[in-house]
């Protein structure tokens, strides 16, 4: 499996072990952007770029290398799009340009771990390289159909409006 130096990179940001604290910031309230279809977007992305983190992590620890390696083919199929999401919510939350993935997470309400039993942690395992090549997990995508869907004024989403920029 192929891995360049966005994936290196990403990797090394992921798995890396940070608290909240050592950024130096306090963070605002914690909530989720409703009013703002695109923030709200990059949370949504955040999120399934944890429970997939967590996931990734979880069948690393397992030594399942068929998952973890698809976990970092993932990692750098979706690294502009996981940047781009760690800048929105470190702006909106810090202040700031980057902070740590534990800061966003906390913000975000996001827990540490996965809480999954062993024979279920396995299923999801076997799983997981065929679920992070199926569209719902292209991170890219989502956004630009939920950027999409909400510029030509999708139902689903009534009197949104896309705003570009914070």
């Amino acid at each position: 499996m192929k891995r360049g130096p966005a994936t290196a990179a990403v990797l090394l940001v992921l798995t890396a072990v940070s608290a909240a604290a050592q950024d130096g910031v306090r963070r605002p309230s914690a909530g989720y952007a409703f009013n703002n279809p695109r923030l709200l977007t990059q949370q949504i992305i955040w999120g399934r770029l944890h429970g997939v983190r967590l996931l990734g992590l979880a069948c690393q620890e397992r030594d399942d290398r068929v998952a973890a390696l698809a976990y970092v083919d993932w990692l750098d199929r979706q690294s502009s799009r996981i940047r781009a999401a760690g800048r929105d919510l470190a702006r909106h939350y810090f202040h700031r340009d980057t902070v740590s993935l534990a800061a966003i997470d906390a913000a975000l309400n996001l827990k540490a771990t996965l809480d999954t039993p062993g024979p279920e942690l396995r299923a999801a395992c076997a799983t997981l390289p065929a679920a992070l090549v199926a569209p719902r997990n292209d991170l890219e995508l989502y956004y630009s159909e939920r950027r999409e869907a909400i510029r030509r004024g999708d139902p689903e989403f009534p009197g949104a409006i896309w705003q570009e920029t914070e």
